[in-house]
C-alpha cells in the first residue's frame, strides 16, 4: 500500500495534466483520443473503455465488438499490478 501511495505522490503532476487535457479535449472536441482528433479515424485504443466495462458486465461478445484488444490490456495491466504491488511485497 505504501508503494502505491508513493507511486501516486510521485505523479501527481502527471495526473493533473492528464484530467486537464482529458476534461478540455472531451469539451471542445468530444473525445480525448488524440489520434481520432487529428485524423478522424478511430485508432485501435478507442472503445477500450467501453469493451472494459461490457467484459466486467460479463457481456464477452458487445467488448469483442466494442475492441477486440480489451481482454488482452486487461491481462497485461492484471500483471503489471500483481507484479508491481504485490510479488514485490514477498
Amino acid at each position: 500500500m505504501q508503494q502505491l501511495k508513493k507511486d501516486i505522490y510521485n505523479s501527481r503532476y502527471i495526473l493533473l495534466i492528464l484530467i486537464i487535457y482529458c476534461t478540455i479535449t472531451q469539451i471542445i472536441f468530444g473525445t480525448v483520443c488524440p489520434f481520432k482528433i487529428i485524423t478522424g479515424i478511430n485508432c485501435p485504443g478507442c472503445g477500450l473503455t467501453h469493451a472494459t466495462i461490457y467484459l466486467l458486465q460479463g457481456n464477452i461478445n458487445k467488448s469483442l465488438e466494442a475492441n477486440n484488444t480489451c481482454i488482452l490490456w486487461l491481462i497485461v495491466i492484471a500483471l503489471f499490478l500483481v507484479d508491481r504491488y504485490i510479488y514485490k511485497l514477498k
